[in-house]
This record gives C-alpha cells, structure tokens and sequence, in this order.
C-alpha cells in the first residue's frame, strides 16, 4: 500500500499480537490495576450516559474501551482496525460481553467520507505513536468528530522514563521491540498535537515498574506481577503529587473539538 511508508509497524505484527489474545478472552474494564484506576476514573469525570452519542475506537482490539463506553455511557460503538485478526478478537470479545457494536475493517488512512465529522467521541489508545508523523493521525480524528465532540488520547511514555530505563536493564528484547515499533512522544509534544483542541485533560498516568518483566507464566512471575499492581494502586492515587514525566508510563488526553 502507498500508506506503508506512515508506518512504523504491519499488519502482519499486529496479526500476531492480536491472536495470542484470544486465550486472555474476555478482556474487560477494570480498575482494578494501578493503569486501569487511573484511566477509568479519569474518563467519568468527562462523559455521561447517553444513548444518543456515537463512540469510535481507532486501532480498536481487543475492544475493552468500547465496552466501557458502551456498558457506562450507553453510546453506539464503533470500532475500526486493519488486522483481521484484531477485529476477529474484538468481536468475539464484545459477543463475550454482551455488547452490540460496529466493527469495520478500515485503515485509519481511507476511512469512507460519510465518517467526518460524525462522531462525539473518538478514542484512541496505543494508536497514534506507531506512525512516522502522529500529528497526521490526531488531524484525521479531528475531521471525524462532531462540534463539540470529544477526543481521547492514550499513549505509553517510551521517551524518558523509569519504565523503559528498567526495561532496558531487566528486559532487553522488550526495550528493543519497543523502540523498534514506537516514535517516543513527550508529553509537551503530545500536547502540541492536540493545539487544535480546548484541552480539558492533561494527564501523567503514574507507573513505576514494566509489567514486561513479570509477564511469563511462571508462577513467580504471576505473583510479583499482581503484588505490583496490587500495591501501585497506592501510589496511583497520589498521581497529582507524582505528576513527573520520568515516574509516568502513560500520557492522557482529553481534548473538545474547538468551534
């Protein structure tokens, strides 16, 4: 495709992420774990219920945020991938949840015309950090949204923080995946992106440790990797004091499309 070049990742590595998901089946909301908490109690401050409000995911599997939206808010989902495999686990996994939504197998690239400015939300998370120029993909969500509507950004911080210095120290292979297949954004760029947008949320989401380290099977692993989440629930719920770009493994925003 003449898109390939915008991309710093493929469909085929996408494909094979997506379907080692299925065993994890169903992924949904909690905020449960120290990420989750912050996000989710994040995103009740900005939405409401309503059925009326038509919701999109951008890059959406395996489709957890859509169920949120859809469970909580009540909007009309939609969610839009180029892996076939992520759509095959996202559909599986909203069937698993009950939820009724949209998927379309779409490349953020060629979207059909009658999407702009048709959406009161679109949400993206891990999205937008795997093309060469993100300002190109925040301004296509731009052109998606209603007036007034609302978009969510969620990235991981790989630029200068204590999750990749670790990664780096502990999990070799997995920094490198890392910088292989992410442009690092801060989180002042990140912001720049958004100039086109009244800013409601700017938010550093706090993690100390990479669940990449924990992450086999073993049953070490499995309790080191739940005692931490467990126990950074704490420090999660200090995040306003802990506002450093360094301690955070996420960046957030929440933006209004300005008239």
């Amino acid at each position: 495709m003449a898109t390939d070049n915008k991309r710093i990742t493929t469909k085929e590595q996408w494909n094979n992420v997506y379907s080692a998901l299925y065993e994890k089946l169903p992924i949904t909301p909690t905020d449960k774990s120290w990420i989750g908490y912050q996000i989710y109690t994040e995103l009740i401050k900005y939405f409401e219920k309503d059925s009326t409000k038509k919701f999109i995911e951008a890059g959406c599997a395996p489709g957890e945020y859509g169920i949120f939206f859809a469970k909580l808010f009540e909007h009309e989902i939609f969610g839009f991938d180029y892996s076939p495999e992520g759509l095959a686990l996202t559909k599986s996994n909203w069937e698993l949840s009950n939820i009724k939504g949209n998927i379309i197998e779409a490349d953020i690239f060629d979207l059909p015309d009658y999407y702009q400015n048709n959406f009161d939300v679109v949400f993206s998370a891990g999205f937008i950090e795997h093309f060469r120029d993100p300002q190109e993909i925040i301004d296509i969500f731009h052109s998606l949204l209603k007036k007034d509507g609302l978009i969510v950004t969620i990235i991981p911080n790989t630029y200068s923080c204590l999750n990749m210095t670790l990664k780096k120290i502990f999990s070799t292979d997995n920094y490198l995946k890392i910088k292989d297949t992410h442009i690092p954004i801060d989180f002042e760029t990140l912001l720049q992106y958004h100039c086109r947008f009244d800013i409601l949320c700017a938010k550093r989401i706090v993690g100390f440790f990479p669940d990449s380290i924990f992450s086999s099977r073993n049953i070490l692993s499995k309790m080191m990797s739940r005692i931490l989440n467990k126990a950074l629930i704490i420090p999660a719920r200090l995040n306003r004091v802990l506002q450093y770009n360094y301690l955070s493994s996420n960046f957030m925003i929440i933006g209004k499309k300005a008239a």
